[in-house]
């Protein structure tokens, strides 16, 4: 899936989505993608800083914009670093957990995909794939 074209986002689509704060940047930058994850993140990607358990991305953040990535999402409770002089996107939001799911349902509206889901207690993974390899011939 690697190959597939990956739909833009605007920071005003991520601002609408996420009801977040603008701190700073531009409302008509275009990110690629979005991505959680500090060691495979692409320069054309919007960082979010999600805090687990074990890590909180925002402890990455300055690693991810050192890496060329142009934007980010943190928690209100961290926008009191000044990142506008790094020349980046930053929006601010109360829970980073929620505004990546906010991310997927707008997303999800804006694409009118079918959403197919497989339960139960065996053989999903067998039936994902021959999903998958069925829906995958259209």
């Amino acid at each position: 899936m690697e190959n597939e074209p990956k739909i833009p986002w605007t920071t005003a689509e991520i601002l609408e989505a996420t009801k977040g704060d603008l701190l700073c940047g531009d409302v008509k930058h275009v990110f690629e993608g979005v991505s959680i994850d500090s060691r495979t993140i692409s320069v054309n990607e919007l960082f979010i800083a999600i805090k687990g358990n074990v890590h909180d991305g925002y402890d990455f953040a300055s690693d991810v914009m050192t890496g060329g990535v142009r934007g980010l999402i943190i928690s209100k409770d961290d926008a009191g670093t000044d990142w506008q002089d790094k020349g980046i996107v930053c929006v601010a939001v109360s829970d980073t957990t929620k505004a990546l799911g906010d991310l997927a349902s707008f997303n999800r509206r804006r694409t009118h995909v079918s959403v197919v889901a497989i339960t139960g207690s065996n053989g999903k993974t067998t039936t994902k794939e021959m999903t998958a390899s069925v829906v995958s011939m259209k």
